[in-house]
């Protein structure tokens, strides 16, 4: 069989095959979720990402005879970095045909990279960060997955493995359905209930022409919730320009919420999306010649939540929260494991760390997150 090239990704017509791969890939794939073309041309624009106002990535292409049969990048975060005390790299966007071959040319092309740039280990996939999607699917492949949610065949899980990468750490993703409002834990009344007698909790909306304002606060809640936690890389200024660029695109104020003491202070912050991917799969990678109407019309036919953040620390109403103030946390708990009601494990991926380097240096797990009013969650452990 003729040998398996890798190149960087140089020419409008590189990117545009980078693009392209995986919709040909997983074309008869029924979970898999297109992408919108045009958003992630802007994704991998260097001027355009704020990612990069932090870090540097390079994208390859793998060949065989001329023909495109795999992707992967390289990147390195040095903000990442600078949090974690550590000289680590990242791979994503990892997609390729079944062949152990190109998997273990474009891993080692992206290990090569980082070592140029003085990187001792190699972690991902990471579509730049954690915040995107993350992770090999293990478990999960015949569930249709929420907006930033990795989705791969079977076989990626094998090949990865056998380029040799180790497993570093679990991703889980879990779901709950909440039809009828009836039907909620009577515990999460009581604690709606208690927020202001108790704790003097109020709880305020979003607005869009305080959209970006807002994230301030929240970044500041946020960074603060997450800053021990794997892989967390703190908001900067020009991670919240883009991140409320984004949200304008889905801001329903019944979901964007703020929780205040009674001094006024902000002490928990929720952001909750709709699924746009229920809206993308329709749209199958353009806007054109029906895929913007798709776009406009979600809210017929969306019925699944994302929050964002992935943190929670104390739960404020009856709502998912993102992110929380510690002093606040005691008393303002969720059910616990008995109450917790119809959860399902969604999936399970998994990042991966090249073999051959030490073991990764931490004790810190992250314990179960459980969410409410029909939204989507994630559990990270370490093990």
């Amino acid at each position: 069989m003729p040998p398996v090239g890798v190149r960087p990704v140089e020419s409008r017509s590189d990117l545009r095959a980078f693009i392209d791969l995986p919709f040909r890939l997983h074309a008869a794939s029924e979970q898999w979720v297109p992408p919108l073309k045009i958003e992630r041309r802007l994704f991998l624009n260097r001027r355009l990402n704020a990612y990069f106002s932090h870090a540097e990535a390079q994208l390859f292409l793998a060949r065989r005879e001329g023909r495109i049969v795999g992707r992967v990048s390289a990147q390195v975060d040095h903000a990442f970095n600078s949090h974690q005390g550590n000289e680590w790299g990242q791979f994503g966007f990892l997609e390729a045909e079944e062949d152990q071959e190109v998997f273990g040319a474009l891993i080692e092309a992206a290990a090569g990279w980082l070592r140029e740039r003085g990187r001792d280990r190699m972690v991902g996939p990471m579509d730049f960060r954690m915040n995107d999607e993350s992770g090999i699917l293990i478990e999960g492949y015949d569930q249709l997955p929420v907006l930033k949610q990795p989705w791969h065949p079977p076989y990626y899980r094998a090949m990865c493995e056998g380029a040799g990468l180790e497993k570093v750490v679990d991703l889980y993703f879990w779901g709950l359905v909440m039809a009828d409002r009836a039907e909620m834990l009577p515990v999460l009344v009581e604690l709606a209930e208690q927020l202001g007698p108790k704790h003097g909790i109020t709880i305020e909306r979003m607005s869009r022409r305080r959209l970006r304002r807002d994230l301030d606060l929240f970044a500041e809640i946020y960074n603060h919730a997450w800053r021990r936690n794997w892989g967390f890389v703190p908001y900067g200024k020009a991670d919240l320009d883009h991140y409320a660029q984004e949200l304008q695109l889905v801001f329903d104020r019944k979901f964007f919420m703020i929780a205040r003491n009674r001094a006024g202070e902000a002490v928990a912050m929720a952001i909750t999306i709709p699924d746009v991917n229920q809206a993308l799969k329709r749209m199958n990678g353009r806007l054109l010649p029906l895929g913007w109407w798709h776009f406009l019309s979600r809210s017929r036919y969306i019925d699944r939540a994302i929050g964002q953040g992935k943190d929670t620390s104390c739960a404020i109403s009856s709502h998912f929260t993102q992110s929380g103030h510690p002093e606040y946390a005691d008393g303002l708990t969720f059910p616990s494991d008995e109450e917790a009601g119809p959860w399902s494990e969604g999936a399970r991926a998994v990042v991966y760390l090249l073999r051959g380097v030490s073991p990764v240096d931490t004790t810190f797990i992250l314990g179960q997150l459980r969410g409410v009013c029909g939204q989507s969650m994630i559990l990270l452990g370490l093990h």
